[in-house]
C-alpha cells in the first residue's frame, strides 16, 4: 500500500510538473524565508539575464523592489504575512527593461508568483493613446479653423454628407445644428 501510495504521490507530482513547465505564465515559488524555491521554464525565458534563481534569496535578486514604496514589495508582503492575493502591472528596469502583470498568491509554503511579460502589449497601448490624443488634437485645430474662418464653411464625407460646419454656415441656411448634420 505505501508503494502504490508512493508511485500516486510520484505520477501527480509528474504531472503537476508538466503542467507547471507548459503553461505560459512564468512562476517563482518563493518560502516563508524569501528564498526562491522554484522557477518554471517560461520564468527562466523572462529573467534569463539573471544567473540560476532557485535557492537565492529574492531580495537580493530583485534589489530596486526590496523597499517599502515598491509595488512589488507591497503586494509580496501582504501575500507572505496576511494571506491576501493580488494582481498587479509593474514595469522593471535593468537588467530586465520589460513591463510585466504579476499574480501574488499565498501559500502554505509561502507566496506563488504567477507573471507575463507584457512589454509589447504595454508598447501598442501607450501608441494608441499617442495616437488618440494626436487626433484629438487635430480634431480641436479644425474645429478652431471652422469656428475662426471669416467664410462659410463646411466639411463632408466621401458621399457628400455634412460632418461638421461653422456658425456662419448655420446663419446662411437658417438650419439648426441637428437639422444640417449628415
Amino acid at each position: 500500500e505505501r508503494r502504490a501510495a508512493e508511485r500516486e504521490r510520484d505520477a501527480l507530482t509528474a504531472q503537476l510538473q508538466q503542467v507547471q513547465e507548459s503553461t505560459t505564465d512564468a512562476i517563482l515559488s518563493i518560502d516563508r524565508n524569501w528564498c526562491i524555491t522554484y522557477v518554471n521554464r517560461a520564468a527562466k525565458k523572462i529573467l534569463e539575464p539573471m544567473d540560476d534563481l532557485v535557492g537565492r534569496e529574492f531580495w537580493s535578486v530583485f534589489p530596486s523592489a526590496a523597499h517599502e514604496s515598491s509595488i512589488l514589495f507591497e503586494h509580496c508582503m501582504k501575500a507572505m504575512n496576511e494571506a491576501i492575493a493580488s494582481e498587479f502591472e509593474t514595469d522593471y528596469a535593468s537588467p530586465l527593461n520589460i513591463w510585466v502583470r504579476v499574480h501574488v498568491r499565498p501559500s502554505r509554503e509561502g507566496i506563488v508568483l504567477f507573471f507575463r511579460d507584457v512589454t509589447e502589449e504595454k508598447a501598442a497601448t501607450l501608441l494608441l493613446q499617442h495616437t488618440m490624443d494626436a487626433l484629438r488634437l487635430s480634431e480641436e485645430e479644425l474645429r478652431w479653423t471652422i469656428d475662426l474662418s471669416p467664410q462659410v464653411t463646411w466639411t463632408a464625407d466621401a458621399d457628400g454628407k455634412i460632418t461638421d460646419f461653422s456658425d456662419r454656415w448655420l446663419q446662411l441656411t437658417g438650419s439648426t445644428r441637428d437639422e444640417a448634420m449628415g
